[in-house]
């Protein structure tokens, strides 16, 4: 891995940055700055090809962009941040949202670690949201569910209701992501099988590879957790 020269102003206190005497992080793009260099000191070899890179991201992610950093290194670098992060949820959420408008799936799937670390605060329910009508590949609409499944499972009536308008939506991934967040409330049976399959057979034959995918993944989680 490439040798990284911390920041001079950062100031998250944790290994490999300075630490000023005031008590406050620097300014918000700083940190959100220094993420993505850690992001970009930690591409694979294989990535660094930039015409191999793009060969993997359309078969893997089509739709999709990728700094080229595997996944192990980026939850280790949310880990990282996270830690002194949570100290101050109001500036985690806003170091999440400068991330995803990054657009990146490595600056994504941090945001979505970082935003489901505090999902019980309704600030942070509000980005999730927010985010949805941009997602563009599987691999962040899958995590940005998995990291937030807390939200889903707890407030099933919501969640319902939000997935039927999703399932309605032109947007691939907006049906996909409307048929995954089924899948945690199904499994903790705070969502009916009944309830489930009315959705999901709304979308049994969509056309779009990654709806029907959705679909498979959802209608295989009902019949593992509701046999009857």
């Amino acid at each position: 891995m490439v040798a990284r020269r911390p920041a001079k102003s950062v100031s998250l206190g944790i290994r490999g940055f300075k630490s000023p005497p005031h008590r406050h992080y620097v300014d918000i793009m700083e940190i959100v700055k220094e993420i993505i260099r850690e992001i970009k000191n930690n591409i694979h070899p294989n990535s660094k090809d930039k015409k191999r890179h793009k060969q993997m991201i359309d078969s893997y992610f089509p739709g999709g962009k990728s700094y080229g950093a595997r996944n192990p290194e980026v939850r280790k670098i949310a880990k990282t941040y996270l830690k002194e992060l949570k100290k101050d949820k109001n500036k985690l959420l806003k170091v999440s949202k400068d991330l995803w408008k990054d657009g990146n799936i490595e600056p994504r799937i941090i945001a979505s670690i970082f935003v489901g670390s505090v999902i019980d605060d309704k600030k942070a329910q509000k980005p999730v949201k927010t985010w949805v009508p941009s997602l563009d590949n599987w691999a962040n609409a899958d995590l940005l569910m998995g990291e937030t499944k807390i939200y889903w499972i707890d407030n099933p009536k919501e969640t319902l209701a939000y997935s039927k308008k999703l399932i309605k939506s032109k947007n691939l991934w907006d049906r996909r992501f409307g048929l995954i967040i089924l899948i945690f409330p199904v499994r903790r049976g705070k969502i009916s099988k009944t309830q489930a399959l009315e959705i999901a057979n709304q979308l049994k034959d969509d056309k779009e590879k990654y709806v029907k995918k959705g679909y498979i993944w959802l209608i295989n989680q009902i019949n593992k957790y509701h046999k009857y």
